[in-house]
């Protein structure tokens, strides 16, 4: 294969690739090389992108990205699919969220290293928007006076019936003021709510969970022993 249809190519590859890709000298940090795509994210010209070093272009949110970054571009390993960084634009103290893989390409005369950067931004904006939404289900849930749970019933583990196998998933807030205990307390396993239930009134509640996880209604009555250790 000629040199001019290597590099014509290569060239032909940048250009079509659906990600941003930056090749560069990792000896040097110097840019070789980069994609439309990267042009295009970033706002800089091309030539203006190729005068300065790779590591320009990045940054990373937590501590110790770029470090990593640099050893993944001089070392032969894994670096794929990072998250945590953020691509310069030319617009100042704009970043595009970005997901970072880094490979060394060992090609005559040098090693060199190639970046692909994919632009994260509509995940990183859906993820926001389920906070948001997630935010603002809790403080609805937290202004209901009663106490609010979700669980699944599983059949016990060589029984026919269900048993005492219900798992909790969720508590309102409302539970810490009902029982003096955090949500956290109760999830998981029922016989964390389990031991808080007066004695008295166990079979109740244990009758109460039968019927709902055969699918009917329940509603039932039965006390609790708080943290302080009141009835209530």
């Amino acid at each position: 294969m000629s040199t001019s249809f290597s590099q014509d190519l290569a060239h032909a590859l940048l250009e079509e690739a659906g990600d941003a890709l930056f090749l560069f000298d990792p000896d040097t940090d110097q840019l070789l090389q980069v994609s439309r795509m990267a042009v295009e994210l970033t706002g800089f010209d091309r030539a203006d992108m190729l005068a300065r070093p790779a590591t320009y272009f990045f940054r990373f949110g937590g501590k110790g990205g770029l470090h990593r970054f640099r050893e993944a571009a001089t070392r032969t390993g894994v670096f794929h699919s990072q998250e945590g960084f953020f691509l310069r634009t030319k617009r100042d103290g704009v970043w595009v969220p970005v997901n970072v893989s880094i490979a060394r390409l060992h090609v005559p005369p040098k090693t060199l290293a190639l970046i692909t950067a994919r632009d994260v931004r509509e995940r990183h904006e859906t993820l926001r928007r389920l906070a948001e939404t997630e935010a603002e289900l809790n403080r609805v849930l937290a202004s209901v006076p009663d106490c609010l749970w979700s669980g699944e019933c599983r059949s016990a583990p060589g029984t026919a019936a269900l048993s005492s196998a219900v798992v909790y998933h969720y508590f309102s807030p409302v539970v810490k003021d009902l029982t003096g205990r955090p949500p956290p307390t109760f999830l998981g396993d029922s016989q964390h709510w389990q031991k808080i239930i007066h004695p008295d009134d166990l079979l109740v509640w244990q009758q109460a969970r039968e019927r709902l996880c055969s699918g009917q209604d329940s509603q039932t009555e039965y006390r609790i022993l708080t943290a302080d250790g009141q009835i209530r």
